[in-house]
């Protein structure tokens, strides 16, 4: 099912993933979710998962073209890093338009409907 930069990745059994790619263009800013049975997980057969995942393309700190600047600020997030234990990295996601949205809503839908049958399959085979 290939809509608007919206695809399915797996189907199977106990979960569905799908991705859509950023209309920044660059390749490497996708959004994963992943919807997925946890009713065995928490005892609860009504109970569905969905994970978000965002790949960032690439770290940069486009302080000016100074190279200095650019090292020092670089120094700094590792210091952070190293003293913190994390770095806080902010991206942004792209919907082209209001049909590359609707059809990632309508593709998230889509696969909470395909879990919540397969539940309802097994609920009936038990």
């Amino acid at each position: 099912m290939k809509k608007s930069n919206v695809e399915v990745v797996k189907d199977l059994e106990s979960f569905v993933i799908f991705q859509s790619t950023c209309e920044c263009g660059d390749s490497g800013h996708t959004l994963r979710v992943m919807v997925e049975d946890w009713g065995e997980k928490w005892n609860d057969p009504t109970n569905i998962m969905a994970t978000f995942f965002f790949k960032c393309g690439r770290f940069e700190n486009n302080i000016e073209d100074n190279f200095f600047k650019r090292i020092w600020s670089r120094l700094k997030d590792v210091c952070k890093i190293l003293f913190t234990g994390f770095l806080i990295l902010e991206e942004e996601f792209i919907f082209r338009d209001r049909e590359h949205l609707k059809d990632f809503t309508n593709t998230l839908e889509e696969a909470i409907n395909q879990i919540e049958k397969r539940i309802k399959t097994k609920e009936t085979k038990v």
